[in-house]
């Protein structure tokens, strides 16, 4: 599958982690996020343009931009292993800003304000060539996916003028952890701008995946033969259509949307349950024809106690891929009250595995949908 969001694997880097950067401040990050992501990032700021959601600031007058929207602030979180691995330095996050340059355009010399102590710039997207970036006198040039990786405090960077039509840009800014910022943690709110965790029933990414990267997945899962799914987990498994009448493709777990929805599983798991996760073990995409329900029920028991068990479901991680469908709502069950998490095309929730929940019958129309499964040792 070619449908990855987010690459948030590194290349091949030619330097000692943290020594270059710590040396000179800055680092140029080659072919750092995949040219289908970036391709995919570009469509979503023109949108954000396009319906007015963005603003002028006084650095670039000429130039709209957007301060912390979700999906780039899914993006500072997805990658800040990353940075901090190339940094050699724990990070805190603060906030993202994408910004859609256009012709004539100047970013004169200056330097950034404390929540940016530790930047990376990252080109998305540009008409002709890539308008140049200058660090300290130095000139890089990015290419379509490359990042520049520096300290936005000490460091002196501007841009000259700018001769081609649009340059789609992100900033995805941090603090050092242990530095004397950390106060500006995630640039004074309470939380990133993606995150909504109100209570811990279950974790939520709004707009995780983009509209255009939905079709893309549901064209390239589509394109398999797609077959019934069972009920009942390791142990006898049975097809019974009057519990769960879905139709599904096997997907892999380590690359592809597997490997991204893993990634935020983990994610929301650090910051909100922290279960003893292992690894993911299973991926599926799910199909939903007419009348295609789920009955109410658990992916795995509260298996306390039986220490021999290593691949216990804990978290279910679920993308859900569009919304043009109707009926067919996923729930979950707190005692007798259905909850319904936010579910627009391209929203991802994670929630506990034990945790009743289920899919209401389709009534028209089809509704498709990525799950996986993090697992670990039994609770105890």
């Amino acid at each position: 599958m070619d449908s990855v969001v987010y690459d948030t694997e590194l290349l091949a880097i030619p330097f000692t982690p943290g020594l270059q950067f710590n040396d000179v401040g800055y680092v140029h990050l080659k072919d750092f996020l995949d040219k289908d992501s970036c391709k995919d990032l570009v469509f979503e700021l023109k949108r954000i343009v396009k319906e007015g959601l963005t603003s002028f600031d006084a650095q670039c007058k000429l130039s709209e931009a957007i301060h912390s929207a979700p999906i780039f602030d899914n993006l500072l979180e997805v990658l800040l292993p990353n940075f901090e691995y190339v940094s050699g330095k724990k990070l805190l996050p603060t906030y993202s800003y994408a910004r859609l340059y256009k012709n004539n355009e100047i970013l004169e010399p200056h330097k950034d304000r404390p929540a940016c102590e530790i930047s990376a710039t990252i080109t998305l997207g540009f008409d002709k060539k890539s308008w140049p970036i200058f660090v300290e006198g130095k000139e890089f040039i990015l290419d379509v996916g490359d990042a520049l990786l520096y300290k936005g405090q000490e460091k002196t960077h501007w841009r000259e003028k700018f001769e081609g039509e649009w340059q789609a840009q992100v900033f995805l800014h941090y603090v050092d952890a242990e530095g004397k910022y950390t106060d500006q943690k995630y640039d004074g709110r309470k939380n990133l701008s993606h995150k909504i965790n109100k209570i811990l029933t279950y974790w939520h990414f709004p707009s995780a995946f983009t509209e255009l990267s939905c079709e893309k997945i549901i064209k390239s899962c589509e394109d398999n033969e797609l077959t019934k799914a069972y009920v009942g987990y390791n142990n006898n498994p049975v097809l019974d259509l009057k519990i769960r009448d879905v139709n599904k493709v096997q997907l892999p777990v380590y690359r592809g949307v597997g490997a991204t929805l893993t990634g935020m599983g983990i994610s929301a798991n650090n910051q909100g349950w922290q279960f003893n996760i292992t690894h993911s073990n299973q991926c599926e995409f799910l199909q939903y024809t007419k009348d295609g329900h789920y009955l109410e029920h658990v992916d795995n028991m509260l298996t306390y106690g039986q220490e021999n068990i290593t691949d216990a479901r804990k978290l279910t991680v679920l993308v859900f891929l569009n919304d043009d469908f109707e009926g067919g709502k996923f729930f979950l069950k707190n005692e007798s009250e259905k909850i319904y998490p936010p579910q627009k095309a391209g929203d991802v929730i994670v929630f506990p595995s034990f945790i009743l929940h289920g899919v209401e019958p389709v009534l028209n129309g089809k509704r498709r949908t990525i799950v996986t499964w993090l697992v670990g040792p039994s609770f105890k």
